[in-house]
């Protein structure tokens, strides 16, 4: 391995300096000790209060239920699974069952929380959190007032060619759905 130090213990936090601030996300610059003793700065960027958030995998009779949404930060439209913030503490199963009611208008009797996961590591402290949702209950969705979506059911065989087509086009989604289907199988062996 060439020597080289991989203990988390041997990177010591120096300095953080907060470089830009607004609202939804704080950029900072890190400065750490590596553990060859060399110093090194990173560029980070921090949701403050919104650490993480919650997906919602939504799935009956082969089925799952997407958002079809304008994406700003990418100017496209985006298939994605039903997701949210999770604010001042709130349990991440309560924001799924949230997002999943007022995005879709759906409820589910069932939940089962398949893993977490920070999204881009080297970037954002957000972490995501995943949860399949089944015996869904469908009634009518409840967007906040500056989301324009809609349902789109997709059959699971379907899921990688609507990737492939570049209609789901975020790692989010992607990785929840490759979590599902990893855990759906060994359940199913």
């Amino acid at each position: 391995m060439g020597g080289r130090c991989f203990d988390i213990k041997a990177w010591r936090l120096l300095s953080k300096k907060r470089l830009f601030h607004h609202p939804f996300v704080d950029i900072l610059e890190k400065e750490f000790l590596r553990p060859d003793g060399g110093k090194a700065k990173f560029v980070a960027a921090e949701r403050p209060g919104k650490e993480f958030f919650s997906v919602a995998v939504p799935y009956q009779n082969g089925k799952f239920y997407m958002v079809r949404q304008y994406r700003q930060v990418v100017e496209r439209m985006s298939l994605e699974f039903p997701m949210g913030a999770v604010e001042g503490g709130k349990d991440p199963l309560k924001v799924a069952k949230q997002e999943l009611k007022e995005e879709l208008g759906i409820k589910a009797k069932s939940w089962k929380r398949l893993g977490e996961f920070y999204p881009a590591s080297g970037f954002l402290n957000q972490k995501a959190y995943v949860f399949e949702a089944r015996d869904l209950v469908f009634g009518e969705p409840e967007p906040e007032e500056d989301e324009f979506i809609e349902m789109v059911e997709v059959p699971e065989e379907e899921f990688m060619r609507r990737f492939e087509k570049g209609e789901i086009i975020g790692g989010v989604t992607l990785a929840a759905y490759f979590l599902w289907r990893e855990l759906t199988k060994a359940r199913k062996s």
